[in-house]
């Protein structure tokens, strides 16, 4: 058994507008808050998935909510856009026998070297370049302005590309 003492900080990350949300009569949700972020109380392993869920879901109209029968009640499922950023996670589930293997190979392959990089001057200057002019948005990604290489006249790199540009803008 894998423990741990805590699985993420607190879930969704803000707060869900399900006011257009509508519920059919009848049906009891497992989480009555799920749209308000908080703790995940419950990690359920994949071996005991179909044993707790049913086969039957509900497509809440006007949303890309679903909500699927479970032994505790009807869980909601689905995917929440949140402009202009949102979020996305990928869950993997490996069996227990080769997690070992999974995680010595993981390791091997993110080894640090001892040795120092090499440093060229371009490096040095995007390095810089991003300390200056990274921050985080309010939605959690972060930003930073694209490097451009001083000095150097437009044309000297792009030649006359305007107006190849404009022709397949034009084309879209």
């Amino acid at each position: 058994m894998f423990l741990t003492t805590e699985i993420i900080k607190i879930h969704p990350s803000k707060k869900i507008n399900i006011s257009d949300l509508v519920i059919p009569q009848g049906i009891v949700l497992t989480d009555e808050g799920f749209n308000q972020p908080s703790e995940i109380s419950c990690l359920i392993g994949s071996e005991h998935f179909f044993d707790i869920f049913g086969t039957k879901q509900i497509r809440v109209s006007n949303s890309n909510f679903r909500l699927i029968d479970s032994k505790f009640g009807y869980v909601v499922t689905g995917s929440y856009i949140d402009e202009p950023c949102y979020f996305k996670h990928c869950f993997l589930s490996k069996g227990w026998n080769n997690l070992d293997k999974t995680l010595r190979s993981f390791w091997e392959t993110e080894n640090i070297s001892e040795e120092q990089p090499i440093i060229s001057d371009e490096l040095s200057y995007c390095e810089k370049h991003f300390e200056k002019t990274h921050f985080r948005k309010p939605c959690g990604r972060y930003s930073v302005s694209l490097p451009f290489k001083e000095n150097i006249r437009e044309n000297v790199n792009l030649g006359d590309s305007r107006s190849i540009a404009s022709k397949r803008l034009d084309q879209l």
